[in-house]
């Protein structure tokens, strides 16, 4: 069989969100979340899509940050996000959206009890913890009676590259299917989780649906500037690095303010900036 079509990364968070944030397709992101949460498929009835579109921009030139906004009808809200690089200040950048997310459930004149539980899935394209884990779970503990202070903050952080490392015959089988495919790379791979017994409905869909997306120009197109947008940032980010351990901090930061400039005068977000080089808001600011 010719396995030589490409296809498209699902962890690429323009074709996550072509898949998982479409009306039609919603029980693939309740199965998903399912076997994320833990929580059986009933708790995700009346789910709401809150952000299903998907701006026509340019990865390289914008930043935009794709994430797929939901709430329950107990009103607790998730947001999903797909990472594709560590960088400077990644466990600050994730608490400054969870605080976004859990402020804006809250309405002026409301009282703190109106306030919604907010869950932030983060699924990372790279490892981020010396651990075989791959599912890492926080929530906010006292340090010694480790008692839970508040259920309102939950924070999930999925590391795609371990995968091949996980017991798999284990745990969570629903979990573990989903995350091989979001590592599918390739029609082989895609041959390969057909192949698997007892697959569920939902990642057949998932996989016809990414099928299609593959073949998509205009889904190619952005697919393709997000990816060198994201090589552009990793190269970035690896100077820097580079230049810090050969002590030329002065060139470390002229270099990097050059380029928040540069992402500043294209007109990408301020916030989106921040991330990425991790200058402050006000130095951004007076460039």
């Amino acid at each position: 069989m010719d396995y030589s079509r490409k296809i498209l990364p699902p962890s690429y968070d323009v074709v996550f969100k072509a898949i998982f944030g479409r009306e039609e397709n919603k029980p693939l992101i309740i199965s998903l979340l399912s076997s994320i949460l833990n929580l059986d498929v009933h708790e995700f009835e009346d789910l709401m899509i809150l952000n299903n579109e998907i701006p026509i921009t340019r990865f390289d030139e914008k930043g935009t940050r794709l994430d797929l906004r939901l709430k329950l009808k107990n009103k607790t809200e998730i947001d999903v996000e797909i990472q594709s690089y560590n960088h400077a200040a990644f466990s600050e950048r994730v608490l400054y959206y969870w605080s976004k997310l859990y402020n804006s459930s809250l309405i002026k004149g409301d009282e703190y009890k109106a306030l919604n539980k907010c869950i932030s899935i983060i699924f990372l394209d790279f490892r981020l913890y010396d651990t075989p884990s791959m599912h890492s779970v926080f929530r906010i503990y006292e340090t010694q009676r480790h008692t839970l202070f508040s259920d309102h903050l939950e924070i999930h952080m999925i590391e795609l590259p371990k995968i091949e490392a996980y017991n798999k015959d284990i745990d969570n089988p629903l979990l573990v299917r989903w995350m091989e495919f979001l590592n599918v790379r390739s029609e082989h791979d895609m041959a390969e989780l057909k192949s698997k017994d007892n697959l569920p409905e939902e990642i057949l869909v998932a996989l016809e649906e990414l099928d299609k997306l593959s073949q998509d120009p205009n889904m190619r197109e952005q697919a393709l500037n997000m990816e060198m947008w994201i090589r552009d940032q990793i190269v970035l980010l690896n100077m820097a690095k580079n230049a810090e351990s050969e002590g030329i901090e002065k060139g470390i930061v002229k270099g990097i303010k050059l380029t928040a400039k540069k992402m500043k005068d294209r007109g990408m977000e301020t916030d989106i900036i921040v991330d990425i080089t991790g200058l402050d808001f006000e130095t951004i600011e007076k460039l």
